[in-house]
C-alpha cells in the first residue's frame, strides 16, 4: 500500500494498493498482446488519438492541479503551467508524426533501390521521477507512442496518482486498452518488468545514483536505455550583462518548482566586478517570493515534496555552513518549506559545490576572466543544461563552445523545449527526449535494400 502525503499538510490524501505479481503479469501480457495491433496501426490514427488525449489533459486541467498541488506541493500556478505545456506537446507530435516517421529514400544506389525506414521497438518502460508529475510522463510517453511503441509506467509513488489519472485520460481520449497502463509497484518488482521479452526500451528520470542501477539492470537483459539524470547547472553572469534581466531569470530558474529541477541552475559564476551589484538584485528578487500554501494563488514557493528530501537540502546546507559557507539571504525553514538562500565563499569539497542542490538554494562563486568562468563551468560531473548571460558575441560563442553540457542557453531562460533535443553529458545521462531526436530514441532504425 502506498500513502500519499500532502507536503504542505503533511496528511495522508489517498492510500494505493500495489500490484501483485499476479496483476502485474496480467498487465504485462495485456501490453504483448496489444503490441501488435498498435505497432502497425494508422499513423494518422495515432495523430488524432494525440490530439484527442491533449483535448482530455486540457478540459481536466483542475483535476490534474489537484493531483500536481496536493501530491507534490507545487504551487497552483505553475501547475496550470505545467498542464499547458504538457498539453502543447501532444498537439506537437500529432501535428509533426507524419515528417518523423518519413522514410528516407537514397538516389545514388541505382538500379537498385534503398531506403531506410523507423519501426516501433515493441514496449517502453518509463520509470519517472515526482517534481513534474504530468510534464516528465508526457515527454517521453508520447513520442514513444506516437512512434507505434506500447507504454508502461512506473511512476514514483508519492505521485501514483497522477499516472492512474494520465491512464484514465489516455482510455477516455480512446487510446486501446493497455497501449499505456500505469503501475503500481513496489522497487523489487521492476526488473519483472525490465526483464519481459515485449519490453524493448527502458527511460528513466531521476538521480543518477538510481539511474546507473536502472541501466545495469536493463544492460544485464540487452534493452536500450535513455537516462535523463541529475544537474548542478551553472548560470554564468559576464560584467557586460543586463542585470537586471539576468537577476530576473535566474530567479525563475533556481526558484520555479521550490528549486525541485534538474534543469535548474543551481550555482551562479558571476564576474567580480559586478558581483555586489548583481547580488543585491538578487536578494531583493529571492526576498519578494512568497512561500505559503501550494493551493493559492498567491503562492511562489511551496513545500519540497517528502520529508526525506527536506531533511536532506537541511543536512546538506548545514555541512556546507560548517564548512566555510555563508549564508547571504533566506534560508529559513517551515515545515518541509524553505526560503531561498543565497550562499557565498562556496569552496571545493562543500555539498554546495560538489552535489545536486534540489531545493531553493544558490551557490555562488566569483571569476575573473571568461577562461576561468568555463573552468569553473565544468568542474562538475554534471552536465545537463547551462546560462550565460552577456552581450560580446565573440564572448558568448567561447561559453557556447566550451561549456560542456548537454545544452547552452544566453540570454534567456534554460529549459526543456517541445522541438529540441533535451538531455545531458558526463553523469547527467545520456539519449535525448524531445523533438525529432526525441521521438527517433524509440524506433528501431532499418535499412531496406532491393536489387
Amino acid at each position: 500500500m502506498i500513502s500519499l502525503i500532502n507536503p504542505y499538510t503533511q496528511d495522508i490524501f489517498q492510500e494505493i494498493p500495489t500490484h501483485t505479481e499476479q496483476e502485474l503479469t496480467k498487465k504485462l501480457k495485456k501490453s504483448a498482446i496489444i503490441q501488435a495491433e498498435w505497432n502497425f496501426g494508422r499513423i494518422e490514427d495515432r495523430a488524432i488519438l494525440l490530439n484527442k488525449l491533449a483535448a482530455e489533459i486540457q478540459k481536466n486541467e483542475k483535476n490534474w492541479c489537484e493531483a500536481i498541488v496536493l501530491s507534490m506541493g507545487k504551487p497552483w500556478k505553475q501547475a496550470i503551467s505545467e498542464v499547458i505545456k504538457s498539453v502543447d506537446l501532444c498537439q506537437y507530435y500529432a501535428a509533426e508524426l507524419p515528417r518523423f516517421l518519413e522514410e528516407r529514400l537514397y538516389e545514388n544506389y541505382s538500379p537498385s533501390q534503398v531506403k531506410v525506414c523507423f519501426e516501433p521497438q515493441g514496449g517502453v518502460l518509463g520509470i519517472m521521477p515526482w517534481n513534474f508529475p504530468l510534464w516528465q510522463v508526457i515527454r517521453f510517453a508520447v513520442p514513444a507512442l506516437a512512434a507505434g511503441n506500447t507504454v508502461l509506467l512506473k511512476h514514483a509513488p508519492n505521485v501514483s496518482n497522477c499516472g492512474i489519472l494520465l491512464e484514465e485520460n489516455m482510455l477516455d481520449a480512446g487510446f486501446p486498452e493497455g497501449v499505456f497502463q500505469s503501475l503500481i509497484l513496489e522497487n523489487k518488482q521492476i526488473e519483472q518488468v525490465i526483464a519481459d521479452k515485449s519490453i524493448g526500451t527502458v527511460a528513466f528520470t531521476g538521480s543518477d545514483t538510481t539511474g546507473r542501477v536502472v541501466a545495469g539492470l536493463a544492460g544485464s537483459y540487452l534493452k536500450k536505455t535513455i537516462l535523463e539524470l541529475g544537474g548542478s547547472d551553472p548560470f554564468v553572469v559576464c560584467d557586460d550583462a543586463n542585470l537586471e534581466e539576468a537577476a530576473r531569470v535566474l530567479t525563475l530558474s533556481r526558484c520555479q518548482n521550490a528549486g525541485q529541477s534538474c534543469v535548474a541552475a543551481k550555482r551562479l559564476l558571476v564576474q567580480e566586478t559586478v558581483a555586489d551589484v548583481f547580488l543585491a538584485l538578487l536578494k531583493k528578487n529571492f526576498a519578494a517570493l512568497k512561500l505559503g500554501n501550494p493551493l493559492h494563488d498567491s503562492t511562489d514557493i511551496g513545500p519540497l515534496a517528502r520529508a526525506d528530501l527536506a531533511e536532506k537540502l537541511s543536512f546538506q546546507l548545514l555541512k556546507s555552513q560548517k564548512l566555510g559557507a555563508e549564508r547571504l539571504a533566506g534560508g529559513k525553514q517551515q515545515g518541509w518549506a524553505f526560503e531561498p538562500s543565497i550562499w557565498v565563499n562556496v569552496r571545493k569539497g562543500m555539498p554546495l559545490y560538489e552535489e545536486e542542490i534540489f531545493g531553493p538554494a544558490l551557490a555562488v562563486q566569483t571569476f575573473k576572466t571568461d577562461l576561468e568562468a568555463v573552468s569553473l563551468a565544468n568542474d562538475t560531473r554534471f552536465g545537463l543544461g547551462s546560462t550565460v548571460f552577456g552581450q560580446e558575441e565573440q564572448r558568448l560563442t567561447f561559453f557556447e563552445e566550451q561549456i560542456k553540457a548537454g545544452s547552452v542557453y544566453t540570454n534567456t531562460l534554460m529549459r526543456s523545449d517541445k522541438r529540441l533535443p533535451f538531455g545531458g553529458v558526463k553523469d547527467s545521462g545520456y539519449g535525448r527526449e524531445l523533438g525529432e531526436f526525441g521521438i527517433k530514441e524509440f524506433l528501431a532504425v532499418k535499412t531496406v535494400w532491393r536489387n
